[in-house]
């Protein structure tokens, strides 16, 4: 395939993907074309439920390459994770966070296997790092004295690291103090400003996911894009795992806590989250306003109308958890239920 005849497929892809709800693979043949030409290539941190890829869409020589992340199911249905990864990023952009774009795509007509494509949101003249590596920079560096990440992960740490106030610990001493060794050069006025405003955006990060009943919100699902000019949160991503009861199960939720305590309640964590401040409880009051039982179902009827159906069953589960959360947040606000609504 010639370089032409790629940006010629690569400019339809484009084009089909920004103008449809959701994209067609038409048969295999197509898909061996995309990998014999190098434009889909193996990706293999998506999972053992599912095939990964990379889809690179080039522009020719003087423009940015498009990246997407795709993700095909081994089973021979549409998984629930990918209605519920489409469904919060819609109200993630509702709540006014921001989150990647994803399509549900079906695998070859007349077949019952799905996929879910997602915009890379990285760009090019920033470095990356995750939330991860930044706590990890700090406890290596000022607490613990090792050198990887592996002696870490062998110490018996008595806090929280995926909480709030460590977070902000680590955002500090990134900027103040590793950034300027990549010849970046923040001043310390730049560099407590743009902490400010990437810990606010991941409180309110936070308050979303409890709200959404999120039990993956973990420091591998955030990062930081930067460069000498500007620092920014990554858009939210990984929102599939939502909206049912394991999210009360401490055993399958990993998500980012407000306290430090390693084996504070869920819900605990909330209350005294809200209690804190009355600017906390007001940024509480203000999401849970908006994202109500009525926006969440318009929502999934707005993903229906697109031709991505769920079973009717799944819907009402969806619905019925959603709102049965929703009712204990208003207790944890006012004391009771509200019925003022």
């Amino acid at each position: 395939m010639t370089n032409e005849q790629r940006i010629e497929l690569c400019n339809k892809i484009n084009e089909n993907l920004k103008n449809k709800d959701s994209y067609l693979i038409e048969n295999d043949k197509d898909f061996r074309k995309l990998i014999s030409s190098k434009i889909l290539t193996f990706n293999d941190k998506i999972g053992s439920k599912y095939f990964g890829y990379w889809l690179s869409l080039f522009h020719g020589k003087d423009k940015d390459t498009d990246n997407y992340v795709i993700k095909i199911s081994k089973s021979k249905e549409l998984p629930i994770a990918f209605y519920l990864e489409l469904l919060n990023e819609r109200l993630a952009s509702h709540c006014g966070l921001s989150a990647i774009e994803s399509k549900i795509f079906k695998y070859k007509k007349n077949s019952n296997i799905y996929g879910i494509i997602s915009e890379d949101y990285r760009k090019f003249g920033y470095e990356t790092i995750g939330g991860k590596d930044i706590v990890y920079k700090l406890l290596k560096e000022t607490k613990y004295n090792v050198e990887d990440d592996s002696e870490l992960e062998n110490i018996d740490i008595n806090f929280n690291i995926n909480s709030l106030p460590v977070i902000y610990q680590a955002l500090n001493y990134f900027f103040y103090n590793k950034v300027s060794e990549s010849n970046i050069n923040y001043s310390s006025l730049k560099a407590s400003s743009t902490v400010n405003i990437i810990f606010y955006e991941l409180i309110r990060r936070y308050i979303f996911s409890y709200l959404t009943m999120q039990k993956d919100f973990h420091l591998d699902n955030w990062e930081i894009l930067y460069n000498e000019h500007s620092a920014y949160l990554s858009p939210m991503y990984d929102l599939e795992l939502s909206m049912d009861e394991s999210f009360y199960d401490e055993r399958f939720n990993t998500s980012m806590k407000w306290s430090r305590e390693k084996d504070v309640d869920i819900d605990q964590d909330f209350q005294e989250f809200i209690n804190y401040s009355e600017e906390n409880k007001k940024l509480v009051v203000n999401m849970h306003n908006v994202l109500n039982i009525n926006d969440v179902i318009m929502f999934m009827n707005d993903i229906q109308n697109r031709g991505i159906i769920i079973d009717e069953s799944e819907k009402e589960e969806i619905i019925k958890c959603f709102s049965e959360h929703y009712d204990k947040v208003d207790t944890m606000l006012y004391g009771q239920k509200n019925t003022l609504k």
